[in-house]
């Protein structure tokens, strides 16, 4: 029996919309809309999803068992095009002034606002879109480069939440019949 392989090349686009209600990682073909992408990626995205383990042996070594301790999903990225709202939705302790200026730390201490997070794989070979999906908050605050010789590109990073199920990414796959 043949192994069935997919090769995919490309990058894809980032998509955030702030958690309302949401305890479980909805569907997410419905929420790659325009109106939920935060900016065009430059360098990729990456999908991380690691446990933590824990080997038990007995005196004499005749029994070993190993358990997950812990589970860890994240989505990093770069961002090439972004505006105020990319900058709102990666720092949990802004305000806006009221000239529209955003003020960014002194609140001391605040709950971390949950974001639903997807990754939209767009193939430029294949024809298999995957999107990768996560309740998250971001974890990594704000970080950019101004280089007169490149293009500035915010760095993102988001780290996932456990759903009410205790799922942490949500993948799924669709044929695109259409020219990427």
């Amino acid at each position: 029996m043949a192994v069935e392989r997919s090769l995919q090349l490309g990058s894809g686009r980032i998509y955030v919309k702030k958690v309302t209600d949401e305890t479980k990682i909805p569907s997410l073909k419905a929420l790659c809309i325009e109106a939920n992408q935060i900016g065009f990626i430059k360098g990729g995205a990456t999908i991380e999803y690691t446990i933590d383990t824990k080997e038990i042996y007995d005196d004499l070594r005749m029994v070993n068992e190993k358990f997950i301790t812990g589970e860890h999903a994240k989505l990093t990225s770069g961002l090439l095009t972004w505006n105020k709202s990319v900058i709102e939705a990666l720092i949990n302790n802004e305000t806006t002034d009221f000239d529209g200026s955003i003020l960014v730390g002194a609140n001391g201490l605040s709950k971390m606002d949950k974001m639903i997070v997807i990754f939209e794989a767009i193939p430029n070979t294949g024809n298999v879109v995957r999107r990768f999906g996560m309740i998250g908050v971001s974890d990594s605050g704000l970080k950019m480069q101004y280089n007169p010789e490149d293009a500035t590109v915010v760095d993102i990073s988001f780290a996932a939440v456990a759903d009410e199920d205790g799922h942490y990414i949500r993948i799924e796959e669709e044929d695109n019949e259409e020219e990427p």
